[in-house]
């Protein structure tokens, strides 16, 4: 499991929390438990919402200094016949990942997996939908035809869920990437 998915799954632990909802179980507390107090509960959102700061920086906990004069991210076509397209689904993380390992990041500024989600939801391949007291990416229909698929996975003893691209999936984001 990666950084940024334990980070998920923390933030929803603090979503759940903040909400009144047992993260392990998914059974409302009762009013009286020493986790539902209404203080707690303010700090459980806070914290949520540091963490969705992070998430969303991909991973970094306070700002690196900015290098000025990178290029913004973009792929020649020689460098997208690099990227190793998973026969296996992967997550848009995985993906991410792959991309960056073919540029020189000393001359371009790496992509995010926000800036993939972000494409993929303005092109309707992806919707949000409330869960757990904040909101997931969820594949559409549209999004299904392509490839991505939201599969559950268990991991010591929880449930998670997360978006899965299989190679036509990649390879579309792979054929856009320089329009995001």
């Amino acid at each position: 499991m990666d950084e940024i998915e334990v980070l998920y799954r923390a933030k929803n632990y603090m979503d759940s929390l903040a909400n009144g909802i047992d993260p392990i179980s998914g059974k409302e507390m009762a009013d009286d438990a020493v986790l539902n107090n209404v203080r707690l509960s303010r700090c459980f959102f806070y914290v949520s919402g540091v963490l969705d700061r992070i998430i969303k920086s991909g991973g970094e906990v306070r700002p690196k200094k900015k290098r000025t004069g990178l290029n913004e991210f973009a792929l020649t076509e020689e460098q997208k016949s690099r990227v190793a397209i998973s026969s296996e689904p992967i997550s848009v993380t995985a993906f991410t990942a792959l991309l960056n390992g073919v540029i020189d990041v000393n001359e371009y500024k790496k992509i995010t997996y926000a800036t993939i989600f972000n494409y993929l939801l303005g092109e309707g391949f992806l919707a949000t939908q409330a869960e757990y007291g904040g909101e997931v990416k969820v594949p559409t229909e549209k999004g299904m035809a392509l490839g991505i698929k939201r599969v559950k996975r268990e991991h010591e003893g929880r449930t998670r869920y997360v978006n899965l691209c299989d190679e036509n999936a990649q390879r579309y984001i792979l054929e856009h990437i320089n329009e995001m």
